[in-house]
């Protein structure tokens, strides 16, 4: 199980890691939004190591679409509190929203833990945001439009999709 990222060793202790939201989730019926998001997220955390997380939000309601968690956080910060991020109202996430453009957030939810978000609005409704987090001593700014690249590519995914 720890092999396949369900389970994994803290403190000489075994604990229940990412993978096993994944494992939760194997006969859950995906969104549009969902299913035409995982592979983008996915292949972003790969990339960069990232945790990032995709919300989409309507009428002050944020719901997580989709997690995808890199493994330089993982350490750091559990992924239980990497989700609840979002309702801290530091979080890049509420920046973003607030000015319409990517948002920063230097370790000011999470100790050693820097965020940027970037919001794009919804063909069908709301406005998403995409989230990516990673470890204080590794650079983000580079990554903002790679990030809003992603949020622009989903986007344009779902338009698709719907037709």
């Amino acid at each position: 199980m720890a092999q396949e990222g369900i389970v994994t060793r803290r403190d000489h202790r075994w604990a229940i890691a990412s993978g096993f939201g994944e494992l939760m989730r194997a006969g859950a019926r995906f969104s549009p939004l969902e299913a035409v998001a995982r592979p983008r997220m996915n292949a972003l955390a790969r990339a960069t190591g990232a945790t990032v997380v995709l919300h989409r939000v309507s009428e002050g309601v944020v719901d997580t679409v989709y997690c995808a968690y890199g493994p330089l956080l993982a350490p750091l910060v559990p992924a239980a509190e990497q989700r609840l991020a979002a309702v801290h109202p530091a979080a890049s996430l509420w920046r973003a929203l607030a000015s319409g453009q990517v948002a920063a957030e230097y370790q000011e939810v999470h100790p050693g833990c820097v965020c940027i978000a970037a919001p794009a609005a919804l063909p069908s409704g709301g406005t998403l945001v995409a989230s990516l987090a990673r470890t204080e001593n590794r650079e983000v700014e580079s990554l903002k439009h790679p990030l809003e690249k992603v949020v622009s590519l989903i986007v344009s995914d779902e338009r698709r999709f719907r037709r």
